[in-house]
């Protein structure tokens, strides 16, 4: 009865201020609920933004690397016939190529990773044969390199010959046994540079006759990858977020086509001429 006697004695100025701070606490209980809520979801949508935004940094490194080995691929493959197999630039570039199309494996989606991988397939069995092919080329140029290292060699001792018999005569020497030896070997070294320089002419044109045949191969094999090096690009450039269109792509490859053609043929038929 002391409680119930106390509370009913108690104003209602101070049961409303109470009730008041009450409702105000009760307020900033759920205002700071719904802050926190608010905070959490922050939090977690930039984390996710984040996530994404390194995903998508990531895809952006490996696929304009990817973008930038198809474009070598279809390089490599125009430039075979001067190419330096031996040097550490081609090498690089060669393992270059196939690794950059090889990380798409690990950020693409099924269709990017479908469509690099048959690029990729289509790129290594067109540079075996194309390098199939060079390498009768590569044995031809090193006989070349020989024998222009011979016709030298001959060629100077000739010079050497043709000096001692000036010599000879401006001497006025008579031992016949000596000039006799001296026109023998001056004679031996004028055959063997001509015979040289007979045989490099003709495997110089060999040489030429089969160059061009590679020439024309590189741009055969260069143009038949080119068919899936427009579903690659776009399936890359569409995970990229940066679309193109295909059809007007493919258009642009053929008319680079149809130039590059008329320009290789002008080429070929004005080395042909000088035959």
């Amino acid at each position: 009865m002391g409680i119930v006697n106390f509370v009913s004695k108690i104003p209602d100025v101070v049961w409303a201020a109470i009730i008041a701070s009450l409702l105000t606490l009760g307020g900033v209980l759920l205002t700071n609920r719904a802050n926190n809520k608010r905070l959490l979801e922050q939090i977690k949508h930039d984390a996710t933004e984040r996530d994404r935004e390194r995903q998508m940094a990531l895809r952006r490194e490996v696929y304009l690397k990817a973008a930038e080995a198809i474009s070598k691929a279809y390089t490599t493959l125009m430039n075979l016939p001067q190419a330096n197999l031996q040097s550490e630039l081609w090498k690089s570039d060669a393992n270059t190529i196939s690794e950059s199309l090889m990380k798409v494996h690990i950020v693409g989606n099924d269709d990017t990773v479908a469509s690099t991988t048959r690029f990729s397939s289509d790129f290594s069995k067109a540079l075996l044969n194309l390098m199939e092919k060079r390498f009768p080329l590569d044995q031809l140029k090193s006989r070349l390199i020989i024998l222009s290292d011979l016709i030298n060699k001959s060629a100077q001792e000739r010079d050497r010959y043709i000096a001692l018999m000036k010599e000879f005569n401006l001497k006025g020497l008579t031992d016949q046994r000596l000039w006799e030896t001296i026109r023998h070997n001056y004679e031996f070294e004028e055959q063997q540079n001509q015979k040289h320089t007979i045989e490099r002419e003709t495997i110089q044109q060999q040489y030429n006759d089969l160059l061009i045949e590679l020439v024309k191969a590189c741009y055969q094999k260069s143009m038949e990858i080119g068919h899936v090096l427009v579903p690659a690009l776009c399936d890359v450039r569409k995970e990229m977020g940066m679309p193109i269109d295909a059809d007007r792509y493919l258009q642009l490859m053929e008319q680079t086509r149809t130039e590059m053609e008329a320009a290789l043929t002008q080429l070929i038929n004005a080395v042909q001429s000088k035959k």
